[in-house]
């Protein structure tokens, strides 16, 4: 049995470390996805998210196909419009309802309430989970998972759901929150080579629904969406080196940042890509072995989910190599892993690990809190990425520090010098010191590298206007309006 104590005091502790995260805002791709999204701002565009992936951005080529995220963030626009705290209060509630049908699982799979409530408490405060659920966007993330774990879930508890396939009824909805739940097929198999046997029909059955799912969303994703990695063959060789630092991070969270300059390998000969199937062939026979003991085996399951969990993003190549959030379904597989070897007063110890997790999300909530502390953070953490300088900047502007937006936009240049965005806010950041000159080489700089992005008409439009130059401003809204007319209404 769980102790009601033991409990009571775990959600004390989430409940404390999660405390200063419900007054953070909106950040990142928020903005496009939610905040300047004129579709989220009506209950009666929601059938038209499951039919239609261009209301999901602004952004033609973020427009990804998340109808049940997307449903959830209207509800919280027409309960307060564009009050953070409610979408930030909504996201955790998921959160809450994730941790507890965690505990559920992990209960079923060790038969140890003690073991379960340490796998839950592990999972939910460990800072770089923290990470997803202060970003708002990605509830789509915590919805997923849920959908994985609950149906999992489901199959373990109740035999009946097998024969109707009911347990696939919130896995289905975790797919239409987010694509990573297409994991789900492959962790079945994994619980039932371990605790049962394979059976075909079972197998066949969720694979069925996920391909099936798999190809409504491909048919529904816009020709628009341009979040496939330039270096498809490199991206998945890095894959293997990414779950590496993936496992350490969930040793040791030391590094977190919302948007890592890490990059893809140099080719096949590179030696992270040695180090990286080194790794993922060491876990696999960890897995393969400790999957023989009765007393080990969900430390077996736990470490294969780790794996499996990462196999969506791992065989899709992104634009981005490696993110925080993608380390939040895989890190289920290894807090369970963790809790479940635990033993009699080893399970002291979890006291301990829970006490300096607290402390570390209480101090990543705190991150979390302006685009100003987030991306200095980010600046410091990932050095060497564009972005993170160009987003940095962009905070110092909205703070009236000018002299420092120049500089970290500037920092950012030669590592990306053909980056379209980052020369149109350097160019902006050099109109508010009074470099017009500069200022203007870089907006048409910006126009040579991306003559069709609506942004780099729209604000060259609006420093003409500020320059006098009204004609000249009306032609470059005029066309920003005609490449992007959604995104133009709300300006």
């Amino acid at each position: 049995m769980i102790s009601r104590v033991a409990a009571a005091v775990v959600v004390a502790v989430v409940l404390a470390a999660y405390a200063n995260h419900f007054r953070n805002g909106f950040h990142f791709d928020d903005d496009h996805a939610i905040v300047a999204n004129p579709f989220v701002r009506s209950l009666r565009f929601v059938p038209r998210y499951f039919v239609d992936a261009t209301t999901f951005s602004v952004l033609p080529q973020n427009q990804m196909y998340r109808p049940v995220a997307q449903t959830t963030f209207a509800i919280d626009y027409a309960l307060h419009g564009y009050d953070a705290r409610v979408f930030q209060a909504d996201t955790f509630v998921w959160f809450l309802l994730l941790a507890a049908a965690t505990l559920t699982l992990a209960r079923a799979l060790t038969g140890s309430g003690a073991q379960a409530l340490a796998a839950a408490a592990v999972f939910a405060l460990h800072p770089a989970v923290a990470d997803t659920v202060n970003y708002i966007v990605q509830r789509a993330e915590i919805v997923a998972a849920l959908g994985v774990v609950s149906g999992l879930a489901l199959f373990v508890l109740h035999p009946a759901s097998r024969r109707t396939g009911a347990y696939l009824a919130p896995v289905a909805v975790g797919l239409l929150a987010k694509q990573t739940a297409a994991a789900f097929p492959l962790l079945l198999a994994a619980y039932l080579w371990i605790y049962e046997r394979l059976r075909a029909r079972d197998l066949l059955v969720a694979f069925a629904v996920t391909a099936a799912a798999a190809l409504w969303v491909v048919g529904r994703t816009p020709a628009t969406v341009a979040y496939v990695s330039a270096t498809p063959l490199r991206y998945v060789l890095t894959q293997p080196f990414i779950a590496l630092r993936y496992f350490g991070t969930f040793v040791a969270p030391v590094s977190l940042s919302v948007d890592p300059d890490w990059t893809v390998v140099a080719g096949p000969h590179d030696p992270d890509v040695a180090i990286g199937f080194t790794f993922v062939a060491a876990l696999i026979a960890s897995v393969w072995t400790l999957r023989r003991f009765a007393a080990t085996r969900t430390a077996a399951f736990g470490l294969a989910w780790f794996l499996i969990a990462q196999v969506p993003t791992a065989l899709v190549p992104l634009t981005e190599v490696g993110n925080d959030w993608r380390m939040f379904l895989p890190f289920i597989g290894l807090a369970i892993a963790f809790a479940s070897l635990l033993r009699g007063r080893a399970l002291a110890i979890v006291a301990f690990v829970i006490a300096i997790e607290a402390a570390g999300v209480h101090a990543r909530n705190a991150v979390w809190r302006t685009d100003e502390s987030l991306w200095r953070d980010a600046s410091v953490k990932s050095p060497e990425n564009p972005r993170a300088w160009m987003n940095y900047g962009v905070a110092l502007l909205a703070r009236g520090d000018y002299d420092a937006a120049v500089d970290a936009c500037e920092r950012g240049v030669p590592l990306a010098p053909e980056y379209p965005l980052l020369r149109v806010n350097l160019a902006i950041a050099y109109g508010a010191v009074g470099r017009a000159f500069d200022a203007e080489r870089e907006f048409l700089r910006a126009q040579r590298l991306a003559p069709d992005d609506w942004r780099t008409h729209l604000y060259y439009a609006r420093w003409l206007e500020r320059q006098g130059r009204a004609g000249e401003a009306r032609r470059e809204a005029d066309r920003a309006r005609a490449l992007n007319p959604v995104a133009m209404s709300n300006q």
